[in-house]
């Protein structure tokens, strides 16, 4: 609860317990998000391996990767975890404001419209967050894996609308070093990434890399 807000009445805390995240739900979410990265990994692996010729299926994710997307996961569900958990307090609070003599049916009717409404976007972006940051580690995975070589980069996606967004699309033709000072996403529902231009792998096609 916000520093300086009022306690919650004992009808507002078992509202709240009907609709919070509870830990569960939290380590729920955490293998569903590991488990849409897994794919998006493996997806990004095979995009880049066809640019170089190679149609083989990725394997994994697994040992270090596997790893380092578990970690992201745990990591995004806790913060949705604790971010959901306040904001449902705070509207509560804002309900009460609202109408302090609200009744369980007040309360449910306008919760149900939050958590409806909230999910419609805030879904968007976790899973466009999630699959981000998932084809961003397989391709730097990749490249590294292979030995890439001359990698360059350029911005890609729709017309951007923030300074941040916009300042990358100016920058043009980038290279590695570039690209790993300012990985994507920029920031939350941006639908931007580096999309590579071309690179020469150092491994012979049967030798490469696949997870």
């Amino acid at each position: 609860m916000a520093t300086g807000a009022r306690d919650l009445t004992k009808l507002q805390r078992i509202i709240r317990l009907g609709y919070e995240m509870q830990t569960e739900d939290r380590d729920e979410l955490a293998q569903s998000l590991l488990k849409q990265r897994a794919k998006a990994w493996r997806g990004a692996i095979e995009e880049e391996a066809h640019k170089a010729g190679v149609t083989r299926k990725a394997q994994g994710p697994r040992g270090r990767d596997l790893d380092e997307l578990r970690q992201m996961s745990v990591s995004d569900a806790q913060s949705i975890y604790t971010t959901y958990n306040r904001a449902l307090e705070n509207e509560i609070q804002r309900l009460y404001t609202a109408n302090p003599r609200g009744n369980r049916r007040y309360y449910i009717k306008n919760l149900d419209t939050w958590t409806r409404e909230r999910a419609a976007w805030k879904n968007r972006q976790i899973t466009l967050q999630t699959n981000k940051t998932a084809r961003y580690h397989a391709q730097q995975r990749f490249w590294d894996m292979n030995g890439a070589r001359e990698r360059t980069y350029r911005f890609s996606g729709p017309a951007p609308v923030c300074d941040d967004c916009a300042a990358m699309f100016a920058a043009g033709v980038v290279d590695q070093n570039f690209v790993d000072a300012t990985p994507t996403p920029l920031h939350p529902n941006c639908p931007h990434e580096w999309k590579s231009l071309g690179f020469r792998l150092n491994v012979p096609k049967q030798d490469v890399w696949m997870g």
